[in-house]
C-alpha cells in the first residue's frame, strides 16, 4: 500500500471504527470457509510481554490541566482592560481623508485581538483600552492591500467604542469543581482518582499492544487461498462510498480529490482492492477462528456490550441511560455484534498467547564490544 494513502486510510478506518470490523450482512460469512482460508497456529503465540507506563505526577498534574480547559467557560466582561486573546466587541468607523469608505466601518462587531484580523496597529492598539473607551487609531494600509487596493498605501484614522470583551475563563482545582466532574471530596482525592484512571489506561495501551502482536502473529501464520467475491465487492465498494460521500461534503468532485491526494483513478481503484482484501482477509481469519473455538456473542454478551458502547458513543436517553436503538439505527444490530464479536476474539488471542519477556538489546551488548 503507497504512503502518500496511508492518512486517507487511517481517516476511512476512525469514520467507520465500528462498521470496519464487521459486516452489514444478517449472517456474515455464512459459508464453508475451508474454501477461502486455511488457519495456521493461533494457539501459543509467542507475544513479547509490555510493561503499563508508569504513571508520575507531572502526568497527572497535566492530565488535570487537561481537565481543567475542557472545562472552560467563555465569560462576557461589560469592564475591565482589553488583553490580547480576549474577543473584543467594538463599534468601528474609519475614514480617510475625513471621508468615511466602504467596509470601514461596523457595529457590534466581535474581533479576536492578536488574530491579525485587521491591518497593523489596529488591534495592538486596542490592548490596555478599558471598556467604554473610545479609542482613536491613526493608522496607515499597507503598501500592498489586496483586499481593497483602493486604499492602499493611504492613511487612515479609526475611531473605536469598546462595548465589552469576552474571554475563556479556566477553572480552579478546588473542591467546587472537583465536585462537579468527580466523586472525590477533596483535591488528594481527585488526584488519587484521575492517577487510577491513567494507571488504567496504561494497562490498557499494554494489553492493545500485545494484542496487536499476537493478531499480527495469528494472521501471518493463516493463509488466504481466494476471497469471496461477494464480501469483497462490497469492502471496495464500502470504501468508494465513503470517499464520494466525503467530497460531496466538502463540495469536491472525486476528480478534485483525487488530484488533491496525487493520485489517478487507476490507483485509486487498486488502494480500494488492496483494503478490501486485507479487510476481507482478516474477517476470514476471525470468523474460521471464532466458529472452530465456539466463540460467540450471546444475549447477555450483546445487552452489556452495546450499552458501554452506546453512553461511549453518546446515545443516550433524556435520563442519560444507553439508547441501544437509537445506536442500532445508525449501526445497525449486526454491525454491533460484530464488533462485540471482534472484541471476544482478540481477547481469546491474547489470552491464549504465550507471554515472554522481552528479548535483550543486544545494540548496546554489540556497541560494547565494538569499544572494547
Amino acid at each position: 500500500m503507497t504512503k502518500k494513502f496511508i492518512m486517507l486510510l487511517t481517516v476511512f478506518s476512525l469514520v467507520f471504527a465500528m462498521s470496519a470490523c464487521g459486516t452489514s450482512a444478517a449472517k456474515p460469512y455464512d459459508f464453508d470457509l475451508s474454501e477461502y482460508v486455511t488457519l495456521g497456529d493461533y494457539i501459543g503465540v509467542e507475544v513479547e510481554k509490555v510493561e503499563p507506563a508508569a504513571v508520575t505526577d507531572e502526568a497527572v498534574e497535566q492530565e488535570i490541566m487537561t481537565r481543567l480547559e475542557e472545562n472552560a467557560s467563555t465569560q462576557t466582561f461589560e469592564e475591565g482592560t482589553i488583553e490580547n486573546g480576549v474577543t473584543a466587541n467594538i463599534d468601528y468607523e474609519g475614514k480617510v481623508d475625513g471621508k468615511a469608505f466602504d467596509g470601514g466601518s461596523a457595529e457590534g462587531f466581535d474581533l479576536i485581538i492578536g488574530s491579525g484580523q485587521f491591518i497593523e496597529g489596529f488591534e495592538t492598539g486596542l490592548i490596555g483600552k478599558k471598556v467604554g473607551e473610545t479609542v482613536t487609531l491613526n493608522l496607515k494600509f499597507p503598501d500592498e492591500y489586496s483586499t481593497n487596493p483602493d486604499m492602499a498605501g493611504k492613511d487612515v484614522v479609526f475611531t473605536v467604542k469598546i462595548n465589552s470583551f469576552a474571554k475563556e475563563i479556566v477553572p480552579e482545582l478546588n473542591v467546587e469543581f472537583i465536585k462537579s466532574v468527580s466523586d472525590a471530596q477533596t483535591v488528594e482525592e481527585y488526584k488519587k482518582l484521575v492517577k487510577g484512571e491513567l494507571e488504567v489506561q496504561a494497562e490498557e495501551t499494554a494489553k492493545q499492544t500485545m494484542t496487536a502482536a499476537a493478531w499480527e502473529a495469528v494472521y501471518a501464520n493463516a493463509e488466504i487461498l481466494k476471497y469471496p467475491e461477494k464480501e469483497l465487492g462490497e469492502k471496495e465498494q464500502e470504501m468508494k462510498d465513503y470517499y464520494t460521500q466525503y467530497t460531496e461534503a466538502y463540495g469536491m468532485t472525486m476528480e478534485d480529490f483525487l488530484t488533491m491526494a496525487g493520485m489517478t483513478a487507476e490507483e485509486f481503484d487498486e488502494e480500494a482492492k488492496s483494503y478490501a482484501e486485507t479487510s476481507v482477509g482478516e474477517e476470514l481469519i476471525m470468523y474460521a477462528i471464532t466458529r472452530a473455538e465456539g466463540i460467540e456473542v450471546t444475549e447477555d454478551d450483546y445487552k452489556t456490550g452495546a450499552e458501554e458502547y452506546a453512553l461511549s458513543l453518546g446515545f443516550v436517553d433524556d435520563e442519560g441511560n444507553a439508547d441501544i436503538a437509537a445506536m442500532e439505527e445508525t449501526y445497525t444490530k449486526e454491525t454491533i455484534e460484530s464488533s462485540l464479536l471482534w472484541e471476544k476474539f482478540f481477547d481469546f488471542i491474547l489470552d491464549n498467547a504465550k507471554i515472554v519477556e522481552p528479548k535483550a538489546n543486544n545494540d548496546e551488548d554489540s556497541v560494547e564490544k565494538t569499544e572494547e
